[in-house]
């Protein structure tokens, strides 16, 4: 996938109003870490803003994470952990989850409806699943 391609589709004015709704969630592929990411905060209907104060960074880094054009320091494990890319604890719970192990299985899950069904229930946004087509998943 080309970078202009991606990009047009992370702007959050698509993916807010069309993406969820049209492709549905239980699909999401497994390399889309940035993508899945996104889908939990939307679906917990969290802000930018929200995730940044809870992380302790910028609503630009945030942003730039979504998007996949950076990976700012608070979002992933420390460098020192075993898996750099880890997420790491405060951005795993500011979406929703109960940690690390938690994210991680919904970020390399093959059906994430599961865990996003949790964080709905959780954070009272089950019209947001209501809204979205969620198909089976094609084991």
């Amino acid at each position: 996938m080309s970078r202009a391609f991606r990009d047009i589709l992370l702007r959050e004015e698509v993916l807010g109003k069309h993406l969820p709704q049209e492709a549905g969630l239980g699909d999401a592929p497994a390399g889309w870490r940035n993508y899945r990411c996104y889908l939990a905060r939307w679906i917990g209907k969290r802000s930018m803003a929200d995730v940044a104060q809870a992380v302790g960074i910028s609503i630009s880094s945030v942003r730039k994470f979504e998007r996949a054009e950076a990976t700012p320091r608070g979002i992933v494990g420390t460098r020192h952990s075993a898996n750099y890319w880890d997420v790491s604890e405060s951005y795993a719970k500011a979406l929703g989850f109960d940690g690390v192990e938690d994210a991680e299985a919904y970020l390399d899950a093959k059906d994430i409806t599961p865990w996003l069904r949790r964080i709905a229930r959780k954070r009272g946004t089950e019209d947001r699943l209501k809204a979205a087509r969620m198909p089976a998943p094609d084991y």
